[in-house]
């Protein structure tokens, strides 16, 4: 539905823009700029189908043309014929299109433009050949080096304006990229405030632990009975300190997200592609031999970046560590739609969970992940971190299907109207 409407968008503006024209050998031949912004349009969004955007602009600029004609000379059955055969340049357009740039040829510019210079003589070529009765190669042979000439104008005016667009495009996303940079090293000079009386803070904690078992064995021992309300007392105190200090870490980490993550959002292919690239890094960096599957159903805009991103890393991080060092390591995040949800899938072919362990593994603290070399146990945060974020920020919903030795789904569900801005 997603590409019938591009299609229908795209074909009212190139009739709309082929109004822009002139008269070339015969009174009712128009060079229109209505065949620079089709191609134009075809390169931009790769999802158009060429077939139908052709049939579709051509439609539209025929009703287009009669509507014109009519309302200047009062009448439309002259231009019902005399507009007909510019059909066959749109529709023959769309098809020549489609079979020389089906296997994504736009990525090499000189055969693209090569390709559109095919597209637009032989495209026209049709036309005139039909709107001249067939006689184009019995009297106007000298034309053929004109219309020739006219798709190489037209074509590196297409070329111009595609390279103009890419190179406006890179800029924008440079000055995304250093504005995003900028917000991202003061967030992180303010986080490293913040964690400087976490560190602090670890201290008093170790001292009020070191108070508290000294109180227990004292208790336990019968010992130092008159130094008992002294020791809770200070306990006390010094648990108030450490909730008072947390209290303001906590108030310093909200207001640098409350100031500095409010952006207004991004569209949903960006974030996979940032998502890919740093899991594949990470993947690299660990020496870990594991391909990354990535299927959208649809682009859309989202506010809800940073929390999606922290939902998506934590799962194929969580999938990542269940594969470990092996050769044939795969992880699938899938996405797709229905009319009301967001779907969101990450498949992989590690470990699994084991049955005992399927109903704690959204417990805080709660891990089966070991590293024997060195003693170290994961945190077992990412998985509650996860449901906290999709069912109490997000509202959605997670469930997890997974067979011990055969591999691990999660599925997430969230409503469109979350998500979408």
């Amino acid at each position: 539905m997603g590409n019938l409407k591009g299609v229908l968008k795209t074909g009212v503006i190139v009739a709309l823009a082929s109004q822009i024209y002139i008269n070339l050998f015969t009174s009712d031949f128009n060079i229109s700029f209505g065949l620079i912004l089709f191609p134009v349009f075809l390169f931009l969004f790769r999802k158009l189908n060429p077939y139908q955007t052709g049939m579709i602009s051509a439609l539209f600029v025929y009703i287009l043309r009669i509507f014109a004609f009519s309302v200047r000379y009062g009448e439309y059955s002259t231009a019902l014929l005399a507009y007909l055969p510019e059909l066959f340049s749109y529709v023959s357009y769309g098809i020549f299109y489609h079979f020389l740039n089906r296997k994504n040829i736009q990525t090499d510019l000189t055969k693209f433009f090569m390709n559109l210079i095919i597209c637009d003589f032989f495209s026209n070529l049709i036309e005139l050949y039909v709107r001249m009765q067939w006689k184009l190669f019995d009297s106007e042979l000298s034309i053929v080096g004109m219309i020739f000439m006219i798709a190489i104008a037209r074509t590196t005016i297409i070329c111009i304006i595609i390279v103009a667009l890419q190179y406006h495009k890179i800029l924008i996303l440079q000055q995304d990229h250093e504005n995003r940079y900028r917000k991202l090293l003061w967030i992180t000079s303010q986080l490293k405030t913040e964690m400087y009386w976490m560190e602090k803070n670890m201290d008093h904690i170790e001292n009020v632990m070191s108070n508290a078992y000294s109180l227990f064995e004292n208790i336990s021992n019968d010992e130092c009975r008159d130094e008992w309300a002294d020791m809770s007392v200070n306990i006390a105190r010094d648990v108030h300190e450490i909730k008072k200090e947390y209290g303001l870490i906590f108030r310093g980490i909200e207001e640098v997200i409350d100031n500095k993550l409010h952006d207004s959002g991004m569209n949903f292919k960006d974030v996979v592609k940032i998502l890919k690239d740093s899991m594949l890094i990470q993947a690299s960096s660990e020496g870990d031999n594991i391909s990354l599957e990535f299927n959208i159903s649809e682009n859309f805009y989202t506010d809800k970046h940073y929390q999606l991103m922290s939902i998506f890393r934590n799962l194929i991080m969580n999938s990542m560590e269940a594969i470990g060092p092996r050769d044939n390591g795969k992880i699938v995040f899938r996405h797709t739609t229905d009319s009301e949800n967001h779907i969101f899938s990450i498949c992989d072919n590690g470990c699994g969970i084991k049955t005992e362990d399927s109903e704690n593994i959204f417990s805080a603290g709660f891990s089966t992940k070991i590293n024997y070399e060195t003693g170290q146990i994961n945190r077992g945060l990412g998985l509650s971190l996860v449901k906290d974020i999709v069912e109490k920020q997000l509202g959605g919903k997670i469930e997890v299907n997974s067979k011990h030795s055969q591999g691990t789904e999660f599925n997430i569900t969230i409503l469109k109207q979350i998500l979408n801005v």
